[in-house]
């Protein structure tokens, strides 16, 4: 039950963002009582931030199961961004990406996940780089860390953008323009 509640939960955030939706919507939407969610989940703080501890985690299995086999950086950026484009053709927004407008209202644990994720992210961004350039393939002395991050800005902000202009072309278009400048 407790993983079913988190699905739904899931996507509830990834839809109408965690000032959205209460545990009656959870409730109604399982044919449960709330009681049982708090059974669970004490609170919604503990709900999000154990959906977001779980997505992290599945996100990170997801990325280095299908990655793993690339041998090409380049390659598994793309594949890394595809996911976030696939998401957004589903109606889905990255969990944390729609937290953070949320931000300021969420409690501490759960802007801790949200922070984890996105560093992990840059951090993943980044090791591509560092083996593109290793590899020849990433020409220039830039910093590495900080270009990572704006890669994964543009992801984050893409789908932000496609969101507002009912438009999921766009993140492939603004991710496609940030990859050309960063591997002429």
């Amino acid at each position: 039950m407790a993983d079913r509640i988190l699905d739904h939960a899931q996507l509830l955030v990834q839809t109408v963002g965690y000032n959205g939706f209460s545990y009656a919507d959870i409730a109604q939407e399982l044919g449960i009582r709330k009681a049982t969610i708090h059974y669970y989940f004490r609170t919604k703080a503990m709900l999000c931030a154990t959906l977001l501890r779980r997505y992290r985690g599945r996100f990170r299995e997801k990325v280095q199961t299908a990655t793993e086999p690339l041998a090409s950086p380049q390659a598994k950026l793309k594949l890394y961004i595809s996911f976030y484009q696939q998401a957004l053709e589903d109606g889905r927004l990255c969990p944390c990406g729609v937290l953070t407008g949320e931000l300021v209202s969420l409690e501490p644990e759960i802007r801790d996940e949200i922070s984890g994720f996105f560093d992990e992210q840059i951090g993943w961004v980044e090791t591509q780089l560092k083996e593109a350039r290793r590899h020849g393939e990433l020409p220039g002395t830039h910093n590495l860390h900080a270009i990572a991050a704006g890669i994964f800005a543009v992801i984050e902000g893409g789908m932000l953008l496609a969101r507002a202009t009912n438009n999921t072309a766009i993140l492939a278009e603004a991710i496609s323009g940030s990859l050309a400048l960063v591997f002429a």
